[in-house]
């Protein structure tokens, strides 16, 4: 088995499951930016980390070589894809 794949995260309207593309105003819940983490499974390190705020609101993170993974986000509501 190799690394897991990448993933694209995207910001969503929590209300209407709208992703960014299709327009809908960024809902950060109050905050100013959304900081989102991966973490690897076996070892808890950090592979990738990034943020989406008014002005980024999609990214793509790395899990490097990590073969399994689990975003941590406990602030916006997000799409993720696999890239």
């Amino acid at each position: 088995m190799g690394p897991a794949p990448g993933c694209v995260i995207t910001l969503v309207n929590s209300d209407t499951q709208e992703t960014w593309s299709n327009g809908y105003e960024v809902d950060l819940h109050g905050n100013q930016r959304c900081e989102l983490a991966l973490h690897d499974v076996a070892t808890g390190a950090v592979p990738d980390v990034g943020e989406l705020n008014d002005e980024r609101h999609s990214l793509t993170l790395d899990p490097r070589d990590s073969l399994l993974v689990y975003l941590d986000n406990g602030t916006c509501a997000v799409e993720v894809t696999p890239g």
